[in-house]
């Protein structure tokens, strides 16, 4: 079956759980790696570009702290929704080369909105000489718990030009860690042979790097953006009493017009509703971020 400028069949189409039902031999979709340039450091990269001529939104995948989850599941039901879709690896999380800090993240969040915007002129190409069909008014960062929700935030609010932001289970950075997360946190160090101490990381934060952080510190730059904030009912880590309801609180009170909530019946890593969170991320950014 293929689609054109009149009907898309694409349109009648659940992404999360089918495949594509066009392939559009002179624009296919592609995924390769690349690179670029982060506060002068080479930061690694991989690309996912929808197929079809024309221009689409992209979203950037911020991995959480350390290289745990960067929702890797929602990927091909964006690219195939039409998305184009990007993650990388921060500064520090699996080199020799760098200490590996949340704010580090968020310079190299903001480093890769600017790489995706350079290739709207088409002289950045894909492996097959395609050009990337980027649109820049459509940019929307991403990602799960702090190192994906709370850097996607702060990056969202310091680049005018990023439109859009859906964070997944933040944290609260305004408020202490709870003891009883503290304490679950410290058997990572001994399970990752000492390369993971997200308790030393989060201790070494000073108080400007903390309100970067902080969701309710940056929501009242967030006025004219949009913001998907999803939280977990069964999640412990950034349990909703202490962690979403205190941000969708800030959001409201700062006047964030784009701002939506949605809470769903899982855990911090909704390993049970990743179809669901699929579809919704979709949904969210078609009608909400015109993607």
């Amino acid at each position: 079956m293929t689609g054109n400028e009149v009907f898309d069949p694409r349109s009648i189409l659940d992404s999360a759980v089918c495949d594509p039902c066009t392939f559009d031999p002179d624009f296919p979709p592609e995924q390769f790696v690349t690179h670029f340039i982060s506060q002068g450091s080479v930061v690694h990269a991989t690309i996912w570009i929808a197929e079809g001529r024309e221009p689409k939104g992209t979203v950037i995948l911020s991995p959480q702290m350390f290289g745990g989850d960067r929702l890797e599941s929602v990927i091909i039901p964006l690219m195939t929704a039409g998305i184009n879709v990007m993650t990388f690896h921060p500064r520090g999380m699996w080199d020799n080369q760098h200490i590996y800090t949340l704010t580090g993240s968020i310079d190299d969040l903001l480093a890769a909105a600017a790489y995706v915007r350079s290739t709207v002129d088409g002289d950045i190409t894909t492996p097959q000489g395609k050009p990337w069909r980027t649109d820049a008014t459509r940019i929307a960062v991403m990602g799960l718990s702090g190192g994906g929700g709370n850097v996607s935030i702060a990056a969202c609010a310091e680049d005018p030009l990023i439109q859009s932001a859906i964070a997944v289970a933040p944290a609260n950075r305004s408020a202490p860690l709870l003891p009883e997360i503290i304490a679950s946190m410290e058997p990572v160090k001994a399970r990752t042979a000492g390369r993971v101490d997200v308790v030393a990381t989060m201790n070494a934060m000073t108080p400007a790097e903390n309100d970067r952080m902080s969701p309710i510190f940056q929501a009242p730059r967030m006025v004219d953006k949009n913001m998907l904030l999803v939280g977990g009912a069964r999640d412990v880590v950034s349990p909703l009493d202490e962690a979403h309801r205190p941000i969708a609180r800030a959001m409201r009170d700062a006047g964030v017009r784009g701002f939506d909530e949605v809470i769903l019946d899982s855990d911090h890593s909704f390993l049970t509703k990743r179809i669901a969170l699929a579809c919704l991320m979709i949904e969210w950014l078609r009608k909400r971020s015109g993607f």
